[in-house]
């Protein structure tokens, strides 16, 4: 599984290192927002992709 967030909208991506579970992300400034994108593919090779643009915003 990869974890990726955007705070331009979607523009760029950056890796969101996963440990115990939990996805670590540095949000931007106050007023912006988060997207979120989480990518897995099984053992035969079947793909998906979840993207969730403006997940959150940041205060």
């Amino acid at each position: 599984m990869k974890i990726s967030y955007s705070t331009d909208g979607g523009a760029t991506w950056k890796k969101a290192p996963v440990a115990a579970g939990a996805v670590q992300i540095d949000n931007p400034r106050a007023g912006g927002s988060v997207s979120l994108r989480a990518e897995i593919k099984d053992g035969c090779g079947n793909k998906a992709v979840q993207t969730i643009t403006d997940a959150y915003p940041t205060r």
